[in-house]
């Protein structure tokens, strides 16, 4: 069975095909460095092209991955009455994790954002909440 291209695989192909060759004469032949690098880099670019999958992910597919990681969160808060604002902080791995008291707190208490254990019901100090990794 013959594999179907798309546009943008038949112009990888094209300028790989143009590339190659012109690389070789224009490094050995016209000894010219303008020309070899335009050359390689018409390899790269169509090196590029034919890597660009013909048939991408559908927009409503992450959308809908999206909304059924936030309606899961969103059910977690609704279900505990959450009426505190979220406190967004880094964690030890880079990732983003947020902070969301039961109750309204009247001041920041970001210096104790670093002993907060990792799980879903936790304490910082003697504030009781949510930790919530948000999605993205």
């Amino acid at each position: 069975m013959a594999t179907k291209y798309d546009n943008y695989q038949y112009l990888g192909i094209g300028l790989i095909s143009f590339g190659a060759p012109f690389t070789i004469y224009s490094y050995l032949v016209l000894m010219n460095v303008t020309f070899t690098a335009f050359a390689l880099s018409c390899i790269i670019l169509g090196a590029t092209l034919l890597m660009i999958p013909s048939n991408p992910v559908p927009a409503h597919q992450i959308r809908s991955m999206l909304e059924g990681s936030l309606v899961n969160i969103e059910a977690l808060l609704e279900e505990y009455d959450v009426n505190g604002k979220a406190i967004y902080f880094p964690s030890s791995d880079g990732r983003v994790n947020c902070f969301v008291p039961i109750n309204e707190i009247e001041e920041p208490m970001s210096n104790k954002i670093d002993d907060i254990p990792l799980r879903i019901f936790t304490k910082m100090g003697v504030l009781s909440g949510l930790l919530v990794f948000p999605p993205g």
